[in-house]
């Protein structure tokens, strides 16, 4: 079955949950506050716990079965973020990888002098680096004060971490330095 499909299924899964809930609740609602009600609702009314259950129990499998048409869908975007991630960092240097794996880890943002405690790297190599990826148009140098944040350029941001900010906190198990 097709993403999208599973995607209609799904919202039509869900609204026809939600409708039954809201079809018991307002018959629910009709008989208590009348204290007469039809024959046809003696049993929703006699046995209102039972039928209370039995929604909850509906909601969970319904939840269930959502969360697994959905999944793929997930799991198809992250597959995509992975493999564009390794795509760009082909292009890289040894030293640019490692730069750009650690704005990973930090939400696609980080401190020029963090980047100068990073094994191996001097704070004029990490200049150099920064230079060269900020040439190459993969990062943005943005001085405040003293400090430099050398952040993502902002299309390379949205590619790499689609889910946000916190994406790249969730994502920085992929890239160890």
């Amino acid at each position: 079955m097709s993403v999208n499909r599973r995607i209609v299924l799904g919202i039509g899964i869900l609204s026809a949950f939600f409708f039954v809930v809201v079809a018991y609740l307002a018959l629910y609602h009709m008989a208590s506050a009348s204290g007469q009600y039809s024959p046809l609702l003696a049993p929703f009314v006699s046995h209102q716990f039972e039928f209370t259950a039995a929604l909850i129990l509906a909601g969970v499998v319904t939840g269930a079965l959502v969360f697994y048409l959905m999944a793929e869908r997930v799991e198809v975007k992250q597959h995509n973020v992975e493999k564009t991630v390794q795509i760009v960092l082909k292009f890289l240097g040894e030293d640019e990888q490692v730069v750009v794996r650690k704005m990973l880890q930090n939400n696609g943002q980080v401190a020029q002098a963090e980047l100068s405690r990073i094994e191996n790297i001097s704070r004029v190599k990490a200049h150099r680096i920064v230079m060269r990826l900020q040439k190459r148009g993969i990062v943005e140098v943005r001085k405040y004060g003293k400090v430099n944040f050398i952040s993502l350029a902002p299309e390379l941001k949205e590619g790499l971490m689609p889910g946000g900010e916190n994406e790249g906190a969730k994502q920085a198990f992929m890239f160890p330095l």
